[in-house]
């Protein structure tokens, strides 16, 4: 029994115990919607590699997929590389006015894409511009500006990964430029983009 005068908890107590109920409520929900999305990017992912699995070449996955892929891992523009072993290059077509034309870096530690061949590396740098980010990764290596100075292209951040043929052989190397949001890619960009390279 409760003492004399007793009236029940204060009006504040009731509501803070709604609003409890409120936000577990909302973090219920949250949660749920968080889980979908994880889902369908999963899921989108998944439809993705079946469909590079399904292409005949390197220029059908550039030309055909390219959009999707840069919108799934929220970048701007998208590099690949073919690794020509005789020549010690790596070589990539890009689309322009319908035409497939080619670029050819050497494998070597002065590009980001030569290094990422050469040491089989990931490199997710936030500043391409900032030699002192660089540095980091490797002494010899500096950013070539010439490509953004003639298209105007302001290059910032960089995520390039080797694609290892059954985990051993350099065949390729996929890089990505600018994220879209955010100021780096972000480790979870670096595993979705390890499975579309392990393809």
């Amino acid at each position: 029994s409760h003492a004399a005068g007793w009236i029940g908890p204060p009006a504040f107590l009731l509501d803070y115990e709604g609003f409890l109920r409120g936000a577990r409520l909302a973090t219920t929900v949250e949660n749920v919607q968080v889980l979908e999305q994880r889902l369908e990017y999963e899921q989108k992912l998944v439809a993705l590699v079946d469909r590079i699995h399904a292409a005949k070449s390197i220029d059908a996955i550039f030309i055909e997929l390219e959009s999707e892929i840069l919108a799934l891992l929220d970048a701007e523009r998208m590099t690949l590389y073919a690794v020509d072993a005789e020549k010690k290059e790596i070589y990539s077509k890009h689309l322009s006015l319908d035409t497939v034309k080619e670029i050819r870096e050497p494998i070597s530690a002065t590009s980001l894409s030569g290094y990422c061949a050469l040491s089989r590396q990931t490199v997710n740098i936030s500043d391409a511009y900032d030699q002192a980010e660089l540095g980091r990764v490797s002494g010899a290596l500096h950013f070539d500006s010439s490509f953004d100075k003639k298209t105007g292209f302001r290059t910032t951040q960089v995520l390039v990964m080797p694609i290892l043929h059954e985990n051993r052989n350099v065949v390729g190397v996929v890089q990505l430029l600018n994220k879209k949001h955010g100021s780096r890619f972000t480790k979870e960009d670096e595993a979705n983009l390890a499975r579309i390279a392990k393809t």
